[in-house]
C-alpha cells in the first residue's frame, strides 16, 4: 500500500480526499498546515505529496521549494482555490507534478489525480524499510552521522 501525505488546512476536504484515496488503495495521512507537513516529513517520507498553495502559516509554493531541494523524486500535486492559469505555470515551474484546482470533486478528480497517484506506485521502495536498510544503503565512507532518510 501506498503512503500519501496530504497537507491542506481545509478539514472537510481532507477527509473527502483521504476517505476516496483509502478506497483506491493508498494509506493517507493529513496535515493542516507547513509546520505539521515538515514534521510529518521529518517522521517518515511519503510516496507522493497532495499539497495545497494557501496554507495557514505560509506559502505552499515554498514548502514545495523545499520539498525539491529535500526530496527531489518525490511526486507532488499541488492543489489550489487560485486556478488562473499564471498559478498553474508557477507551481509547474516550481517542481510539481501536476495541479489540481479546488472546489474538487473525487468523483471527478481521478484523471486530474492520476499522474501523482501513478507516480507514487510506481516510486521503488524497499520490501521492508528500517533504519538498517538506510545504514546499509548508505555510500562508503559516509559518516554515520550523516541521515539518509527520505533522501
Amino acid at each position: 500500500m501506498n503512503q500519501l501525505l496530504l497537507i491542506d488546512d481545509d478539514i472537510e476536504l481532507c477527509e473527502l480526499l483521504s476517505s476516496w484515496l483509502t478506497q483506491e488503495g493508498f494509506r493517507v495521512d493529513a496535515c493542516h498546515d507547513g509546520n505539521g507537513a515538515r514534521q510529518a516529513l521529518a517522521d517518515r517520507c511519503p510516496d507522493a505529496v497532495v499539497l495545497d498553495v494557501m496554507l495557514p502559516d505560509g506559502s505552499g509554493l515554498e514548502l514545495l521549494k523545499q520539498l525539491r531541494g529535500e526530496h527531489p523524486e518525490l511526486p507532488v500535486l499541488m492543489l489550489s482555490a487560485r486556478g488562473e492559469p499564471l498559478d498553474r505555470i508557477l507551481g509547474l515551474e516550481l517542481g510539481a507534478d501536476d495541479y489540481l484546482a479546488k472546489p474538487c470533486d473525487p468523483a471527478n478528480s481521478p484523471p486530474a489525480c492520476a499522474p501523482c497517484c501513478a507516480a507514487a506506485r510506481r516510486r521503488p521502495r524497499p520490501a521492508k524499510w528500517s533504519w538498517a536498510t538506510c545504514a546499509s544503503a548508505r555510500p562508503a565512507g559516509w559518516p554515520a552521522s550523516v541521515s539518509t532518510k527520505c533522501r
